[in-house]
């Protein structure tokens, strides 16, 4: 029995009204209160209504939707959460690899990598608008115990209370339910203005678009497959025609020209019995495929917040153009998202900890993304400017630049041509000014005699 059995209990088909069944967990007894409270499913949100399993599956039947998710999962791993302490000088530090919450934000669970669980989290966050990550507490006050596990958001149902907001959450892996208290689930979601306990999936303002592209290619792939579209074509003949004559005539018509075996034989019609065929359906050209497939990949790129140069097939993309477009796809879109992750963490992770670890704060360290440095040419550029303007040091240009720092080289250039003027004072010209002579038969302008 593997170990996802043994915790969430053996697969077993469930009755569309049966009693809630409820999971024992031996390392949780206060699973039990909520088991107790819940009697009925009346207060209980079905997963099925906002994250459907259709999402899912998008992702594994759709190049956009499969492009866009993982440029946003593949971004999103690529900080690291650390766990921060505040210094009596206000400024934090971290607490180190060996800190037992740091420890836990790096290594989730025996089977999963920190890499695996952000990518995770991301995708369902793009995908069904909501992510669920169980903390599993074997022994309450020794965080070097916890696990991290995440579930599918169409499996999780949330239980809702009328005094507490949220009673809890029920896992539904396969029939056997899994109650879950509200301070043992981290719930990520996105605002959803039609449904408060459930997320709003990204993918749901472009799904209309997303399956068009797919009935289309399916069109596509039969027009190869049968070098046409049958279902297009109106067979005018004489009648009248009884349904069984109907049914043959279209067997006999899908045996012959339906097949890539078939896709040369011509249809051969015979017109002394008044037969004829008209074509009522689109051509390819003007059923325009490739504008619909660039539509749909429009809408889902404006959906998840990624620039259209990053997407697969991009209109004349550039190497300039996609490193502009993934800085902008890194501070317009990535950023927000780790502060959301972020916060969300601090808000409902921190208070699960024990109360020796209730000050520590949460941040995703993002010095090691190359998309998020500045270009290295750019930061000599910038900071020989402010070192020439007197606004930082020698070694704080030498630190920016990667050179060492040395005492000696804790000095400021200020410009001989800059004098400090304080508020109020008269500012006296450095030399008088010296009106140019004025040439024989010409007269001094009148602007410049007020000048002089």
């Amino acid at each position: 029995m593997s170990l996802l059995q043994k915790t969430f209990g053996p697969r077993r088909k469930k009755p569309v009204d049966a009693p809630v069944v409820v999971v024992e967990r031996g390392n949780d007894p206060l699973a039990h209160e909520l088991a107790k409270r819940l009697a009925t499913r009346d207060d209980e949100l079905d997963p099925k209504n906002w994250a459907q399993e259709a999402y899912g599956r998008f992702y594994a039947t759709s190049v956009p939707v499969y492009r866009a998710v993982r440029l946003r999962a593949d971004a999103v791993a690529r900080a690291r959460l650390k766990a921060y302490q505040l210094r009596r000088d206000g400024e934090r530090e971290w607490v180190g690899e060996n800190h037992p919450v740091q420890r836990l934000l790096d290594k989730v669970n025996p089977w999963w990598s920190r890499n695996q669980m952000w990518k995770g989290i991301e995708s369902y966050l793009c995908l069904y608008g909501a992510a669920f990550t169980w903390v599993n507490k074997p022994s309450p006050n020794d965080v070097t115990t916890w696990e991290m596990w995440l579930l599918r958001p169409d499996k999780v149902a949330v239980v809702r209370d009328k005094e507490k907001y949220i009673k809890g959450f029920v896992y539904d892996p396969g029939g056997a339910n899994f109650p879950m208290l509200p301070e043992e689930v981290i719930w990520d979601r996105y605002f959803n203005p039609l449904e408060e306990y459930a997320g709003m999936s990204p993918i749901a303002p472009s799904r209309l678009s997303i399956e068009m592209q797919r009935d289309m290619l399916k069109v596509n792939r039969d027009l190869f497959n049968n070098g046409m579209m049958i279902q297009n074509l109106a067979f005018i003949m004489q009648g009248p025609m009884n349904q069984e004559q109907v049914d043959t005539f279209h067997e006999r018509l899908a045996a012959r020209h339906t097949g890539v075996g078939n896709t040369n034989r011509p249809i051969i019609v015979d017109r002394s019995q008044g037969a004829d065929i008209k074509n009522l359906g689109f051509s390819t050209r003007e059923m325009e495929f490739i504008a619909g497939i660039q539509l749909t990949k429009e809408h889902v790129a404006d959906a998840l917040g990624v620039p259209e140069e990053l997407m697969a097939g991009a209109a004349h993309p550039t190497f300039s153009n996609r490193a502009e477009a993934r800085r902008e796809f890194y501070s317009n879109t990535i950023t927000q998202e780790w502060d959301f992750l972020s916060s969300n963490r601090q808000e409902n992770f921190i208070p699960m900890l024990p109360s020796q670890y209730r000050d520590l704060i949460l941040d995703f360290d993002t010095s090691g993304v190359e998309a998020m440095t500045e270009d290295q040419n750019e930061v000599s550029t910038r900071t020989r400017a402010e070192l020439a303007a007197g606004a930082i040091t020698l070694n704080e240009f030498r630190r920016a630049n990667g050179y060492d720092e040395r005492p000696e080289y804790e000095v400021l250039f200020v410009p001989t041509d800059i004098n400090p003027v304080l508020a109020g004072e008269a500012i006296e010209p450095i030399m008088p000014a010296v009106a140019a002579p004025a040439q024989e038969g010409r007269s001094t302008p009148d602007f410049l005699v007020e000048l002089n």
